[in-house]
Formats: C-alpha cells, structure tokens, sequence
C-alpha cells in the first residue's frame, strides 16, 4: 500500500473538520451577535416597553397641551351624583373650553371660559339638576352662569393642558428607577436628589405593586419623581399592566391619581387618561378642525350677552311710572325684585344678585337718554330702578320707557372684556 492514501485520508478529515468549525462560527455569529446587532428581529420586552411608555409620557403629554387646541372625548361622572355624562369638547391651550355633555336622559352644552362656567340645555336638564321652581322654564335653551363645580368636576381644572401636564418631569430632569435584574429579586437602584433633600437612592417600588402584563410575565415598576397634581407632593409614575383601549394596544402609566395609556407602536401615542371620575381620550385637533371651534367660541362668546344666573330671578315688580316728564325732561322709575326663595336650590345663603338693568327713554320714536342702573338683590329684595332724562332743545311728543337685562347676569361692559380677552388668546394661535 502506498504512504499516499493515509495522506488523502488525513486531508480530507483536516477539511471536513475545517468545514464543521465554519458552520459553528457562522451558527454562534446568527445566534449571539446579529440579535444584538440589528435588534429588529426580536420583539421588545414587556419590561422595555414599560420603561419606554414611562419616557415617553411626559413629552407626549407636553406636546398635547401646547397644541393650540385640543379634543377630549369620553366620559365623567358628577361628583355626589349618580349621573354618568358623554363629553366631547374642544379646549384651547389657555383652558377656554366649549362641549356638549350628554346622560341617559339629557343633553346640553357647556362653556369654560376665563373664571366662569356656563351651560346651554332644554328644560329637562334643569329639572334633572333638582332646580324645581319656575327658573326651568326661563333657563331653556339659554346660556346660564352656574358655579364651575355644577356638574360635580370643574372639566378644565381636571383634564385641560395644565391639568394634562401637571406633576409630569421633563425627560431633562427625570430620574427613572431601573426594573430588576433576570433572576434577581432585589430591584436595582439609580441615585436621585428628591427636591429639597440631599441626595439619595431612590429604589423602585417593591415586587408585587407592579400590574401583570397581560401578555404575560410581570412589568417591572419604572417610577419617575414627579408632583401629584393638586397635592404638591412627589408622585412616582409606575408602569402597569398591558391593555387594550378600543382596538389599540396600549402600555398603562400610573402618575399620582390618573392614568395614561400609550400604544404600543413606534412613535407611541397618548391615548387615553384616565382619573377620578373621568375618562377621556384626547387628540390635538389640526387646523381646519381649530379654525371651526374658534369661530364658535367667538360666535358662542356674544351669545352670554344674553346668559342669566342659575341663583337669580330677578323681574320688574311695578310697572313703569313715568314722573316729572314735561317738554324738555322726564324720569323713569322701575321696581325690581329678585323672585328666587332663598332655600331654593343652588342659592348660597346670604348671598346677593349682580344684575344690570337698562332703562332707555325715548321720545318720538328717538332715544333721549340710556341708563345702566346696577342692582344687587338677595332673594325676595326689591328696589326700583331711576334714569333721568333732559331733552335738548325741548320738544313736544309722548316720553316712553323701556327696559332690558333684569335677567341677564353680564353687563354689556363685562360681555365686551369676556369678548376681547377672547380675541386676545386665539391672536396667540
């Protein structure tokens, strides 16, 4: 036998030996490095997409309230009350809001605007709030100034841009605390400095305050120091448990007493947030939907010219009696009572009607002289009303008296600055 075949049998086993080590390189290569290469081809944790939903909040939070308007859909519950409203309204960056709300049984709208609340419904809405008396009647259809806390939650103090945003670290200034470790029941820590405080480890929530994802496996708590709204305190946001919000799915975030759900998509969005009686899905409203909602905030805004009061009814007691009227004067005077009893409802005990009564004199048709004559009436007070008049050069012809605005709780003075402000912040947009 020749020395050659041992040699041809060594090759070939050196080759298939080099052949095999190939393969195991290229098979640890597809199994430990691309993975962490290219990172696509796995999806994401729930552990990462809680901490990712929790870095996220706060500027997508931020970027919803400085829209210039946004729309909030959903619904709310009256504080004390049974009563279960639909809301869709519309709020500006500044907080002006205009919605209607909707029960079982009634429907109405609602305006917030500056410091005053205002609601527009038939007269089954105002026999639904327990307001018995004949004020039903005179509230149809009509704009009524009622206290902001009516409905039993002050709508933008609760849910409008400040409100969205409060209590919620900038992602600058976050400190977040890292999930546990696979296989480690101690959750690590990250060092953060709590306001006014020196520094100090701040350690994730312990295990088992975390919601379990619905997909399985638990989400470690992520927290970010952060105020509660309305408290003043440091509130640590917490991711929760995996959800579904319609068809979307969404990652929870608890922060104080509310909770924001984001989808699970890249770039995530806000998609609802939920509170103590309320729960609302907002969305920035685009430009052909903005200018719409502004040009019904300004049409809505001349309409409180003719608002009343929900605690007032004020109306002439006497007719008008027209006194020392002769060729070149004449006065007017009217009585004026507020009618309301003072244990109906939504009537504060003591407290007093601002009313602005206008008396108009005319004289063949021409008007001689107007009068704004302020009232403050409490329940069952009376008081009459004088505007006098001089005509220059005097003339003959009947004098006559009108009035207007005994139930109206804007002055013409106050519904023009409610007007201008208005025009003032929609400049801004």
């Amino acid at each position: 036998m020749s020395d050659e075949a041992p040699k041809s049998r060594i090759g070939r086993r050196v080759v298939a030996a080099g052949i095999g080590l190939a393969l195991v390189i290229v098979v640890a290569f597809n199994v430990f490095v691309v993975p962490r290469v290219v990172g696509g081809d796995r999806p994401a944790s729930a552990t990462e997409t809680a901490r990712a939903a929790v870095a996220a909040l706060p500027g997508l939070a931020a970027g919803l309230a400085a829209a210039p308007a946004s729309r909030y859909t959903g619904t709310f519950t009256a504080s004390g009350q049974d009563t279960v409203y639909d809301i869709d309204a519309r709020v500006t960056a500044d907080g002006t809001l205009l919605g209607t709300i909707k029960s079982a049984d009634v429907i109405g709208e609602i305006l917030e605007i500056g410091d005053r609340a205002f609601i527009r419904a038939a007269e089954g809405f105002w026999t639904q709030s327990r307001i018995t008396d004949d004020r039903r009647t005179v509230f149809a259809n009509r704009w009524v100034l009622v206290p902001q806390s009516f409905l039993g939650l002050d709508l933008t103090e609760t849910f409008g841009p400040a409100a969205l945003t409060a209590g919620l670290a900038t992602p600058a200034t976050r400190g977040t605390t890292a999930p546990p470790t696979a296989g480690s029941a101690t959750p690590a820590t990250a060092e953060s400095a709590a306001p006014g405080a020196g520094t100090g480890d701040a350690t994730a929530p312990p295990t088992g305050e975390a919601a379990t994802p619905a997909t399985g496996g638990t989400t470690a708590p992520v927290a970010d120091e952060t105020t509660a709204p309305g408290t003043g305190e440091m509130a640590a946001p917490v991711a929760g448990a995996r959800a579904t919000v319609g068809d979307v799915a969404v990652q929870q975030v608890t922060a104080g007493d509310r909770t924001f759900a984001l989808s699970i998509t890249d770039p995530a969005s806000l998609v609802s947030v939920t509170g103590t009686g309320y729960d609302l899905k907002p969305a920035a409203l685009d430009e052909p939907d903005r200018t719409a909602f502004f040009a019904q905030l300004r049409k809505t805004a001349n309409e409180l010219a003719w608002a009343a009061d929900l605690g007032s009814r004020i109306t002439a007691k006497t007719r008008t009696v027209l006194r020392a009227c002769d060729a070149d004067s004449c006065t007017a005077r009217i009585g004026f009572v507020n009618r309301i009893a003072p244990t109906a409802t939504y009537v504060p005990s003591g407290a007093k009607t601002e009313a602005s009564v206008t008396i108009t004199l005319t004289r063949k048709g021409k008007t001689v002289k107007t009068c704004q004559v302020p009232l403050s009436l409490a329940p069952g007070e009376s008081r009459v009303a004088v505007c006098a008049a001089k005509n220059q050069p005097p003339a003959t012809g009947i004098w006559r008296a009108t009035h207007t605005g005994a139930d109206r709780v804007l002055t013409p003075t106050r519904v023009k600055e409610i007007t201008t402000t208005l025009e003032t912040e929609l400049a801004k947009y």
